[in-house]
């Protein structure tokens, strides 16, 4: 009797708990879930397999970080911040770090998981989305909170309208004089974004993103980083994404 009662709790808890959450996640029927990240904060954020792979990307692999980059008191734009493991993430080693966000439901998540962890001082959430001009766009929203666009219609399953913001704007608004991260992974909109840093290009001292290279030829990235002072120093593919690299940038030049 008892060694019945031990195999079912075991089956239980390894099979049918775990594809509940799959079933559940694939429908799409639960709003949140909890998270646990490696360095013991905590998130809520939708379930779904792609939050995973993202808590992976950032906390595991460290892929957005590059250690001529890291230092105390740094001061960190994150665009395209989703829910927040990034910027939470730099949090540690940060002094101030703003997360822009577009898409509501992700918005939402990214200022909850601000205040849960209690870093309200460190982190300034901005609903808008980074382009070459300010105005409005729309945002194309797709099945996987993490891959909105502003340029990419593939997959969009309805489009919002969103406020769009240039880095240079952004920067003199917020009176930032030295940027040591700027931070892209917008989902094809890098370019757009680069190009509007113009006149406060020089305030920027390191940049990380991530190119698609469907959306993106990577020539005219590097030229456009080039055009602004900034030095390639490292291009690594992403596992498991043919079309995606990651791209590390450093400023040379005055």
């Amino acid at each position: 009797m008892l060694k019945q009662l031990f195999w079912s709790i075991l089956h239980t808890l390894t099979v049918k708990i775990p594809n509940l959450i799959i079933c559940l996640c694939k429908k799409e029927l639960l709003p949140y879930w909890l998270y646990m990240l490696p360095d013991g904060k905590m998130i809520l954020g939708p379930l779904s397999p792609e939050i995973f792979c993202i808590i992976w990307e950032i906390y595991h692999k460290r892929s957005y970080e590059l250690s001529s980059f890291m230092h105390l008191g740094m001061i960190v734009i994150d665009c395209g911040a989703h829910i927040g493991l990034y910027s939470l993430k730099m949090a540690k080693s940060s002094k101030k770090i703003v997360s822009i966000e577009p898409e509501e439901r992700n918005f939402r998540f990214l200022t909850l998981n601000i205040r849960l962890n209690r870093l309200m001082e460190r982190i300034y959430p901005l609903k808008v989305a980074v382009a070459d001009r300010e105005g409005s766009t729309a945002l194309f929203i797709t099945r996987h909170s993490g891959t909105h666009s502003i340029v990419w219609a593939y997959g969009a399953r309805r489009a919002e309208n969103v406020k769009t913001i240039t880095l240079d704007a952004l920067i003199r608004k917020l009176g930032l004089d030295n940027i040591d991260v700027l931070k892209l992974d917008i989902e094809g909109a890098e370019l757009l974004a680069l190009k509007g840093l113009e006149k406060e290009a020089k305030s920027v001292r390191n940049i990380v993103l991530e190119v698609h290279t469907k959306i993106v030829n990577i020539k005219d990235l590097m030229q456009e980083l080039s055009s602004k002072g900034f030095t390639v120093i490292n291009i690594t593919k992403i596992l498991g994404a043919c079309d995606s690299a990651l791209v590390y940038a450093t400023r040379t030049k005055d």
